[in-house]
């Protein structure tokens, strides 16, 4: 037999100390709870019980707010007018839910109902019931406005006010805590906001059960985001258990609940981020910040887990907010300019092209800056596409553009979702009009881990250069030494050695013997090889011995700008 707990646990915090009047309330949180379960657990006969509940409710106002109304007349209460309104309301209210009560949607029916029940509950006998005993003993109540408080819960101010009388008072070490469910965003997509806010409810007062210690106050922050503030000494070692503790509170809880006629158990995991004071710093809100970033990591290194501040994770996230800055900036002046790092022929040692780069200039710092510094950045806040959209656009439109007539122009891209690739056949009309335009050869350079995850979709891209003189290059060609299978099934123009696997060549014979087969294998194929990061004579030497087709590196040309690469490599 299954035993199912109350959704609203009655306690001191609901009783207004009149005792005939919390009898009175004690029955409404029944009825609260009869729904609750009804909704949840036994929807067999939903639309009769709710009917029931309905007709209860209609007794209920009836005997309740005739004796409360009675009681506070006898006394002079001074606010009667105020509780009769209120009173007359509810009835209102009532009698429209029986009124439009459906045949079909029951479930959405009864959680508006519980919904207005527990807003009653918090807004009527929580606040304005309370002073009727303020007005008798003249003592002030406070009085909590939300379950969570009911619960025990601090909200995000009240914890730091916390955390600050701690910090005034107290010489110990205090921890921090700061964790959410992962991905409850699902939890809403499927059963629907009301149903994930109940299950938040009950989770807390999961939490409230279970974790009641000494020096240990809870936080109930904004969406499915709580936090924990302890006392500890040197050792953490309080700290440490009540993490694992946490952790197997979690686990061990459910909500349960009747879908389709059959029992549904929703079960979530955690990702927590801690700081302490005084490690990490002395202001409660910096350290807020902090146990957030935490907290961020946790979430980066796979969920289910928790994370202690580090210095280093405050300096990246710092690094990326000013990163952010700059291409806020860069986007909305356009501040976007292709660079080219020229590629040379291995046989005559002469420019055939050259790849096109992506730059930014930053005003504030007065530079140009490279994509290694800001592509991550980028590509993380969905930047990227719009700075290769500048880009070309910059590049289709440059004044020297025509002087590459007759050579190569390689443009790397990756393909990462169904809409880049989407965007990047677009793209590719662009480059098909500019070829038949300046008369140069476009080269799409697409990376290995592109082939390798969305292998459906090269295919397609391969016919859509191949009808338009568009050549097709595989790029970190090696870094993973899964490529053959990729080279035989699409035989691609060009191969891009990676430039690790290019440099490691110099360090084993193996590793040079491999290159050396895949030069082998490339031109049995018919396909050129070009080899990346060729930084110094060593690796140039090594590379025009082993037959590589292509050449780019730092050793035989940098990337630089449109004018000056026409300038240097192609005026006659």
């Amino acid at each position: 037999k299954r035993v199912f707990m109350d959704y609203i646990e009655w306690n001191s915090d609901f009783e207004i100390g009149i005792k005939f009047i919390d009898n009175q309330h004690k029955m409404l949180v029944h009825i609260i709870n009869r729904l609750y379960t009804t909704l949840f657990l036994k929807p067999k006969f939903l639309r009769e019980n709710i009917l029931e509940i309905l007709q209860e409710l209609r007794d209920y106002t009836q005997y309740h707010f005739e004796a409360e109304e009675a009681f506070m007349e006898s006394h002079d209460y001074p606010k009667l007018s105020q509780h009769k309104r209120a009173h007359q309301d509810f009835i209102k209210k009532i009698e429209e839910f029986y009124a439009k009560l459906p045949q079909e949607d029951l479930k959405a029916f009864g959680l508006e109902l519980l919904s207005f029940l527990k807003k009653w509950l918090l807004s009527h006998i929580l606040t304005l019931d309370k002073h009727i005993k303020t007005y008798l003993t003249g003592l002030p109540i406070e009085t909590p406005l939300d379950l969570y408080k009911v619960y025990g819960f601090f909200s995000k101010e009240e914890l730091l006010e916390k955390f600050t009388e701690l910090i005034n008072h107290r010489r110990e070490v205090i921890s921090f805590m700061i964790f959410d469910i992962d991905d409850f965003y699902f939890i809403n997509l499927r059963y629907g906001f009301d149903v994930g806010d109940l299950i938040l409810e009950d989770f807390a007062k999961h939490l409230s059960n279970k974790l009641k210690e000494p020096n240990l106050w809870l936080g109930k922050f904004e969406g499915d985001r709580f936090a924990i503030l302890l006392t500890d000494n040197e050792s953490f070692l309080r700290t440490f258990q009540t993490i694992e503790k946490v952790f197997k509170v979690v686990e061990n809880y459910r909500f349960e609940l009747l879908e389709e006629e059959r029992f549904e158990f929703i079960k979530f995991k955690i990702s927590l981020g801690v700081v302490l004071y005084p490690k990490h710093g002395t202001d409660p809100k910096d350290l807020l910040i902090k146990a957030e970033i935490a907290l961020k990591k946790a979430k980066e290194e796979g969920k289910n887990r928790w994370i202690m501040f580090t210095e280093q994770d405050y300096l990246e996230i710092k690094k990326t907010d000013e990163v952010k800055s700059i291409l806020d900036e860069v986007l909305e002046k356009e501040l976007v300019f292709p660079f080219i790092q020229p590629i040379f022929s291995t046989k005559h040692k002469k420019v055939v092209g050259g790849e096109v780069l992506l730059r930014i200039y930053s005003e504030k710092e007065n530079r140009v800056i490279s994509a290694g510094e800001f592509v991550k950045v980028a590509l993380n806040l969905g930047y990227l596409d719009r700075l290769e959209e500048i880009m070309f656009k910059k590049l289709k439109n440059h004044p020297e553009l025509p002087k590459f007539k007759g050579y190569m122009l390689f443009i790397n891209r990756a393909i990462t979702s169904f809409e880049k690739f989407e965007r990047l056949i677009y793209e590719i009309e662009d480059w098909i009009t500019l070829t038949q335009k300046v008369g140069c050869k476009m080269v799409l350079e697409v990376t290995e881990v592109s082939l390798i995850n969305f292998v459906d979709l090269v295919p397609l891209i391969k016919e859509k250069t191949r009808q338009n003189n568009i050549f097709l290059a595989v790029d970190d060609f090696g870094a993973g030494y899964a490529s053959f299978s990729y080279l035989l099934k699409f035989k691609p123009d060009f191969i891009k050695l990676d430039g690790d696997f290019v440099k490691e060549c110099l360090q084993t014979e193996d590793n040079l013997k491999v290159l050396r087969g895949i030069v082998r294998l490339a031109k049995d194929l018919k396909v050129k090889t070009i080899a990346e990061f060729v930084e110094n004579q060593e690796i140039m030497d090594m590379l025009v011995k082993s037959k590589v087709d292509l050449l780019q590196g730092y050793h035989l040309g940098k990337p630089m700008p449109v004018e000056d690469f026409v300038k240097i490599y192609l005026t006659k």
